[in-house]
């Protein structure tokens, strides 16, 4: 099992050359689809609508929420472990590797505004060496969406 503390930098379009093999999925590439969330009146539960999916997030009861859905950091860290898990398989399938399950825990800890830390620990299952486990481990490390989180990520806000 891996520990791994999200502390490295990305910038958009890296395609990382790793033993022959091109580990570039599509979160790579700018998403052109709009997510579209929504809140009505109801005390803090949103529509979140995705690639022609729909979900509920929701913050707990005692944040004055209906607990309906995740809250927003935990599909924060959904989406992190996510496409962790996703790219570690691709890359283990196209090595051919007897990896059967992947499994990433992660938490959030906010000490200060400014202070925060993701944790995440990865279990790997199935027949594999330390070699192909500490290789999976650096794979991990090479997420899209967590080097999109870590790195120079700007948000810009209109108003219609």
């Amino acid at each position: 099992m891996a520990a791994l503390i999200m502390q490295d930098h990305w910038h958009a379009g890296m395609v990382e050359q790793s033993r022959g093999w091109n580990l570039c999925v599509s979160s790579y590439m700018a998403d052109t689809e709009a997510v579209i969330v929504e809140i009505g009146r109801e005390a803090y539960t949103t529509s979140v609508k995705a690639g022609g999916h729909a979900l509920t997030v929701d913050e707990p009861g005692d944040l004055g929420g209906g607990n309906r859905g995740p809250s927003p950091y935990g599909l924060l860290l959904g989406a992190i472990g996510s496409c962790v898990v996703i790219t570690v398989r691709m890359y283990a399938d196209r090595k051919g590797w007897a990896l059967e399950r992947v499994r990433a825990e992660l938490t959030h800890e906010r000490r200060s505004p400014g202070d925060e830390t993701i944790r995440m620990t990865l279990r790997f299952d199935g027949d594999l060496d330390d070699d192909q486990r500490a290789r999976l481990e650096v794979i991990a490390g090479k997420c899209p969406v967590k080097r999109t989180v870590t790195g120079d990520l700007a948000i810009e806000t209109t108003v219609d």
